[in-house]
């Protein structure tokens, strides 16, 4: 029988608990989110006031369809947003 040393038993406790449920929308659609209109990561929304606008050159559309999207800052002169994240 093999006996687990202590580092190997503490990764493996590591490992355990650190797994967390991820689910995958292949069409991109959270129902959840598109009805609240709340994103579901475990973060409580916002109470600051936005630091930007975002705009769309259409209110509706469909796969294909080319769509203009605006971000800018809310107050001239600020440089609030620094990029997107990937």
């Amino acid at each position: 029988m093999m006996s687990l040393n202590l580092p190997s038993l503490l990764l493996a406790l590591v490992v355990t608990v650190s797994f967390k449920t991820v689910t995958c929308f292949s069409n991109g659609k959270v129902t959840v989110a598109c009805t609240s209109m709340e994103p579901s990561h475990d973060q409580h929304s916002s109470t600051k006031p936005n630091t930007h606008t975002i705009t769309a050159n259409k209110d509706k559309f469909s796969p294909g369809d080319q769509v203009q999207v605006t971000l800018s800052a809310s107050k001239s002169g600020t440089t609030y947003f620094k990029g997107f994240s990937y």
